[in-house]
């Protein structure tokens, strides 16, 4: 649900022989971090370059990370020099000089903080819509002028507004619903927490302090333990309490971490729960997607997790 607005375009075997994958640098990473799910079944025979899509999707998870711990820096930095040491090894005759610049990442980020704050992603995802704007309008007079001098100083504006991330709350498909219509688990929580409306506003999506929340999504709601294990819950129902919109959640059970999938391997634990919208966005402001191989449930996130 949340990957399908990066979905990549269909790849044909032209585009293989061409060694170039089309799609913009958003659906390619889509594209990276669901490979592992969509070859599950041929992954393991992939001796020689599994190392290598192993360890930039590590790599990935650190640079996307919203925080960063110096602590980890050292062991960051020897990753990015894995990496171009496997591409040297295995794969030389396709080394191109972004295979180095990885191994810059270590000074960048000690001096800058994470990545994220400067990254080239963002430039790349404002022009994309502002190239679209002049092929539709047939207005070439440089998109990359128009976003540097308009929208850049537009969003500084809105940044600068204290209330920024409280301007609005955008909800979609807004309905009723009676208390007696809802399962009877979720009554029973409703109950417990002393709720005792008859009639709930329920909508499926909403917009709230820029983040898109969809039902039927993953939140982590805490990290615990020393290796910061995540705490997943599975978004049930949006509802207006006390005209405060809630989420109703199922609580998901870690068994563990596949680094083949790179992912989480979760099952559901039938334990739910009513968490304010803050909480769920406290750890990552992202809603992750379940996907399934083999009758087991995975959650892949993005980023390395921290507080």
């Amino acid at each position: 649900m949340n990957d399908q607005v990066n979905q990549p375009p269909t790849i044909r075997a032209t585009h293989l022989t061409k060694n170039n994958i089309i799609g913009s640098a958003s659906q390619k990473l889509c594209l990276f971090k669901l490979m592992p799910f969509i070859f599950h079944d041929v992954i393991d025979q992939l001796t020689n370059t599994l190392d290598i899509c192993t360890c930039l999707r590590e790599i990935i998870s650190y640079t996307y990370s919203i925080k960063f711990r110096k602590s980890r820096l050292m062991y960051f930095q020897s990753l990015t020099i894995r990496f171009q040491s496997l591409m040297a090894h295995h794969l030389p005759d396709l080394i191109i000089p972004k295979i180095h610049f990885v191994t810059e990442y270590l000074r960048t980020i000690n001096a800058n903080g994470p990545a994220t704050r400067f990254w080239c992603m963002r430039f790349e995802g404002k022009y994309l819509y502002f190239k679209r704007l002049a092929i539709t309008s047939l207005n070439f007079k440089n998109p990359a002028l128009t976003l540097a001098k308009r929208h850049q100083l537009r969003q500084c504006l809105m940044l600068s507004n204290k209330n920024y991330y409280n301007i609005c709350t955008e909800i979609t498909l807004l309905k009723t619903i009676q208390y007696s219509s809802l399962p009877i688990p979720v009554q029973r929580l409703l109950t417990e927490n002393d709720i005792n409306q008859n009639i709930f506003d329920e909508c499926k999506t909403i917009y709230y302090k820029n983040v898109m929340m969809m039902r039927q999504s993953v939140f982590v709601e805490r990290l615990v333990d020393v290796e910061e294990e995540p705490c997943f819950v599975f978004i049930l129902y949006f509802l207006k309490i006390q005209n405060i919109w809630k989420a109703v959640v199922e609580h998901l059970q870690v068994i563990g971490f596949n680094e083949t999938l790179w992912a989480y391997e979760i099952e559901f634990c039938k334990t739910l729960d009513l968490l304010d919208l803050d909480q769920l966005l406290h750890i990552l402001p992202h809603g992750p997607d379940i996907y399934y191989v083999q009758d087991s449930a995975y959650v892949n996130v993005l980023s390395r997790l921290t507080v």
